[in-house]
């Protein structure tokens, strides 16, 4: 046995990230959405395949979500809630608020999904728990706190 991670070249992630994280429609036009109009910060689809089989596997049906952007994570863990799941997701700036919402809906998703907007350390306090599964990816400091 190894003690040394096998490197992911190019050619190999080139290879498996059709297989094990795909994109499908939807994802990718969001994708192209969040370049458009920026900024480029959401998870990998690696990391949004990740978030889902995490979900997933705990058998989560209320996910907190501290951090929406334009809700592409958010679109891979409230695919992936137990049945009668939910999500709430914080964001701080109304533009990616709206936006995330909007993409929630096309998604399909708008039922099983709350955008809340706000700073995360206001609007946690007005959030009904508890979680089965939280998740943050902004720092605790400026808009947050």
């Amino acid at each position: 046995m190894s003690t040394t991670a096998t490197p992911v070249t190019p050619e190999l992630e080139a290879y498996l990230r059709p297989l094990f994280w795909p994109e499908d429609a939807l994802l990718q036009e969001l994708a192209r959405d969040i370049a458009a109009r920026g900024p480029q910060i959401q998870v990998s689809a690696e990391e949004g395949r990740l978030l889902a089989l995490l979900v997933t596997l705990s058998g989560a049906g209320r996910v907190l979500e501290v951090g929406t952007l334009f809700g592409y994570s958010g679109v891979w863990m409230a695919r992936a809630l137990a049945p009668g799941g939910h999500l709430d997701t914080i964001e701080f700036t109304p533009l990616h608020a709206s936006a995330a919402g909007e993409w929630f809906e096309r998604a399909g998703l708008g039922s099983r999904v709350s955008v809340h907007e706000g700073a995360a350390l206001e609007v946690l306090p007005r959030l009904s728990g508890p979680y089965d599964l939280a998740t943050t990816r902004c720092g605790w400091s400026g808009p947050v706190g």
